[in-house]
């Protein structure tokens, strides 16, 4: 059984905004009570996440947010809170501080023109006033842009202002219609192709400023991507993305979805109003659902919360995409099927415990044999000699196996 990354909990559709890329708040629920928060955080806990992300709309328009913080905290997860800025000042910053949030991730689009005119009249100097609240009370922010044809030009200014608040990390996404009502909306947050060589050219400034800062940031295969993308030369479709195993998804109403994007009716993995997470988790139905998206295929997507699929040089995607080639070559097969899941499940349990426990060096030793030991149980059960093929794939998990004991060896 595959044990997840991180949990989103989209606790809220209310906000105090009316952005133009987003019609969240429009669509009100009823929304569950801070103890049914507080079990379905515990369950995620056992499940395996190791960190909480809290979104919404704005979640810090629920009264219990540094409650449910606090909780995710006790239950031994990290906990990321994403928000609009405008509700942090000083008062809020010290609340948050004590309730143990580990990085609050601040929407910042451009210039304050710019992102006024996409989020509203003031709104740019009190997401700088919650950034200030937060770096004086020692809180790690990160800022997250979501990138259209209003302020891609402006993109190299964001940079700056990473460095004068003390931001660690700056995130970039391209604009989602699935955030929309009407999706015909969204066109108008589309870049022309006469842009093109002008948003990639942008980008890669980008890039450079925040390496030439140490800013972390999105992979670099990932924001090259995004003018691409906005421009609608082809949806990504990315067979590398690990979401279905790595992530758990619920949202304001308690429904487990696949992902963000996969939210369709009939993809709803269940509801949290009746039954337990740790239950539906491991529930046939997840199984079911699970295993229609990999025989129907992902629709792609570029949402910054799965960006790790587009880093072309991890060795995680290189073997998903190794597993990818045998199901293709043993289609309809138990076998292949079974091989694809389980490779799929252990190199993204392998990668994610690895740097879990990195800084944990007297006991990393232990775990990574537990780890390799269960690998190499996994690999018997699918049989991987019945097939030269196969083998190949094999021998990836053993070249792996390796580069995780020389890491081993330079933390000694």
């Amino acid at each position: 059984m595959q044990k997840v990354k991180e949990a989103i909990f989209s606790i809220t559709n209310r906000c105090n905004l009316s952005c133009r890329m987003c019609d969240i708040p429009e669509n009100r629920v009823e929304e569950l009570s801070t103890q049914r928060w507080k079990e379905i955080i515990r369950d995620a806990s056992l499940i395996g996440a190791q960190t909480a992300v809290f979104s919404g709309g704005e979640p810090l328009l629920r009264e219990d947010i540094f409650e449910l913080i606090s909780c995710a905290r006790n239950n031994r997860m990290n906990a990321c809170l994403t928000s609009n800025g405008c509700l942090i000042d000083e008062n809020v910053a010290e609340k948050l501080a004590r309730s143990g949030v580990n990085v609050v991730n601040v929407s910042i689009e451009g210039n304050e023109s710019v992102h006024d005119f996409l989020r509203g009249n003031g709104v740019f100097k009190k997401a700088l006033c919650g950034l200030s609240a937060l770096k004086k009370c020692n809180i790690e922010s990160t800022i997250a842009s979501t990138v259209s044809n209003y302020n891609f030009e402006h993109l190299s200014e964001i940079p700056e202002l990473a460095l004068k608040y003390g931001v660690t990390t700056v995130r970039f996404q391209p604009f989602s219609r699935i955030f929309l009502n009407d999706y015909s909306k969204g066109n108008e947050f589309l870049i022309g192709k006469q842009d093109l060589e002008k948003a990639k050219a942008v980008m890669e400034q980008v890039i450079s400023k925040l390496k030439e800062n140490n800013i972390a940031t999105n992979p670099e295969g990932y924001l090259r991507k995004i003018p691409y993308y906005l421009c609608g030369q082809g949806n990504p479709g990315y067979s590398g993305c690990g979401a279905l195993w790595s992530t758990c998804s619920i949202n304001s109403k308690g429904e487990i979805l696949p992902c963000w994007v996969i939210n369709s009716e009939d993809k709803i993995i269940g509801t949290l109003e009746s039954a337990g997470l740790y239950e539906l988790w491991f529930s046939e139905r997840r199984d079911r659902v699970i295993n229609s998206v990999i025989k129907e295929g992902c629709p792609g997507c570029m949402m910054s919360c799965y960006d790790e699929a587009f880093n072309d040089d991890s060795w995680q995607v290189k073997f998903i995409k190794k597993a990818k080639r045998a199901d293709r070559l043993f289609s309809g097969k138990r076998l292949a099927n079974r091989l694809v899941q389980s490779l799929r499940g252990e190199l993204t349990k392998i990668k994610l415990r690895y740097k879990f426990y990195k800084s944990y060096r007297g006991s990393l030793i232990k775990v990574i044999k537990r780890m390799l030991n269960n690998l190499r149980s996994k690999i018997r059960i699918c049989h991987i000699d019945s097939n030269d093929e196969i083998k190949k794939v094999a021998k990836e998990i053993i070249v792996a196996k390796n580069r995780l004991r020389r890491e081993i060896s330079k933390l000694k």
